[in-house]
């Protein structure tokens, strides 16, 4: 799959609902788990940099952007990131992801091309 297929599955799944951390993981599912950690990593990590997801926590108003940069939320997602960890993140674990305008018009735009 394509990092551009691989970016769209994951705003096509962030566009109805929250996302965890595990979904990053889906497109890597072949790959040993130390592996399937570093690429779900970067992915999400990508994303977050080009602002097609943003990342937080879920209360009960909802969700909430971790109200830090970009750039520190990068820092605390590689600080945070199960690597080495005996499975995959769990539900709520780490934080939640939201589509961001950005994503939904990148993913817009797929789908009239599509």
């Amino acid at each position: 799959m394509s990092l551009e297929a691989t970016e769209l599955y994951i705003l096509r799944e962030a566009k109805g609902d929250w996302i965890y951390a595990r979904y990053f993981y889906g497109p890597f599912v072949s790959l040993p788990l130390a592996t399937r950690h570093l690429a779900a990593l970067g992915l999400a990590q990508s994303m977050l940099a080009r602002r097609l997801l943003s990342v937080g926590d879920l209360n009960e108003a909802g969700f909430n952007a971790w109200p830090i940069s970009v750039d520190a939320s990068l820092f605390r997602l590689a600080r945070t990131w199960p690597n080495g960890a005996a499975q995959e993140p769990g539900l709520g674990e780490i934080g939640w992801f939201d589509i961001t305008p950005e994503g939904a018009a990148m993913l817009e735009r797929e789908m009239l091309a599509g």
